[in-house]
Parts: C-alpha cells; structure tokens; sequence
C-alpha cells in the first residue's frame, strides 16, 4: 500500500537494487511506480510525491525524524558517500538511476527556523497571536534563535538565527 490512494504499484522499468529498496523502507515503494518523478521527506515526517503533474502528500504515510535520517543516511551510505553535521548537504547517484539529495542539520536546522519564523509572521499579519511580534513601521516582524550544541557541536556551539516580516493589515496611523 502506497498511501497514494490512486497509484497502484507498478515495477519502474530497470528496477531498484534490493539492497537500495531495503535502504528505502517504507518509501521503496512509491520510489518503484513509474508514474513517481520525485519523493520528497520533510522534517517533520510528511511524505510527498511529485507526479511530473502535481505534487501530492502520500497520505498515511509518515516518518519520524529518526527514521527519515536512518533512511537517508542508508542511502548516502549505500552511493558510498557520508553526511554528517560537518557534510550536511549530499547528493549521490545510486543504481537503478536513482539520485538522492540530502540536507542535515545545521543546514536543515537553518531552514525549519526560517520556514517557522515566515509562518509565524505570515499568521501574526493575518491578525493571530504570535509572541515576540514586533511592528515596524508598516510590517509586523518575528525573530527566532535556536542553539545546536550537541554532537558535533557540545565543543562550539552555533548560534542559529532567523527573521520574517509581512505586511500590517492595520498599519499604525501615520501624524502629520
């Protein structure tokens, strides 16, 4: 079962190697259907497959942030390449055709706090309530941090920042 209500399993014409079908858990297979350009994990878990038509969220298929980093990790490690925190973007060919991209922390860690703080700007301009808004002048701002220092970096931690404005949809009057 795909979680794709309307793919039906198919063979992709040349195949995946076992061993990369057993690197892909779950997701071999989505990866087989020939209909299936690109699967993309998020995160936070979520599961998409984009079609060549659409991009689709493979409903009931989810994975933890452990497991989509076993996954990814098995399949750098089975193109014969490594990421870690200090090589945290790869790209690797594997048999079968298949090309595998892979972004880890600090990067993905960059990215997540970017997309939270858009969000939380987005919605605060929308008239939610979000902690720590700022208004400047016609724009509603928010500012996140965030510290890694574990693994890799207990010795020098890095310090991780982003900030978002959006526009006010009330903005403050202006005198004069």
């Amino acid at each position: 079962m795909t979680g794709v209500p309307w793919l039906v399993p198919t063979p992709r014409p040349g195949g995946i190697t076992g061993e990369t079908r057993r690197a892909l858990g779950p997701l071999a297979t989505l990866v087989e259907d020939p209909r299936v350009n690109d699967v993309f994990v998020l995160g936070g878990g979520q599961v998409y497959v984009d079609t060549g038509s659409g991009t689709y969220i493979a409903e009931g298929l989810h994975l933890s942030a452990t497991h989509a980093l076993d996954i990814a990790r098995g399949l750098i490690e089975s193109g014969g390449r490594h990421g870690d925190e200090a090589q945290p973007l790869v790209d690797v060919s594997l048999e079968g055709g298949l090309r595998v991209h892979v972004t880890l922390p600090p990067v993905a860690t960059q990215l997540r706090l970017e997309d939270e703080v858009f969000l939380q700007a987005r919605y605060a301009s929308l008239g939610g309530d979000v902690e720590g808004v700022s208004e400047e002048g016609d724009l509603l701002c928010v500012e996140a941090h965030h510290t890694l220092d574990r693994g890799l970096w207990a010795l020098d931690p890095l310090e991780l920042s982003a900030r978002s404005c959006a526009l006010n949809p009330i903005p403050p009057s202006r005198e004069g």
